[in-house]
């Protein structure tokens, strides 16, 4: 799945995720347009907000269907100096 399809799923417009991210509402539309060239920070702090894990960005088709949906981050998980608080759930798979 990309951006557009998990914040569809989610129910939210590109203005309420941009600004759940702190990021602009025009970098997600060059995102989900393929325009634009996030960088893993960028990335991270969507996916903390659609409440996705990083890697399931970067996953085939195959391991999409065996991941877990959901639920592995929480949102308005970043600290007082801007860097992310990630508490991920135990049965998530490690990535590396």
């Amino acid at each position: 799945m990309n951006i557009r399809e998990l914040r569809a799923i989610r129910g939210l417009a590109q203005e309420k995720l941009g600004f759940e991210a702190e990021v602009d509402r025009t970098l997600v539309s060059k995102i989900e347009r393929e325009i634009a060239n996030p960088t893993l920070e960028v990335l991270a702090k969507l996916c903390a907000c659609l409440e996705i894990p990083l890697g399931r960005l970067f996953a085939s088709p195959e391991q999409e269907n065996s991941l877990s949906w959901g639920g592995g981050l929480r949102t308005n998980c970043l600290g007082a100096n801007g860097c992310l608080k990630v508490r991920l759930r135990s049965s998530l798979p490690t990535y590396r």
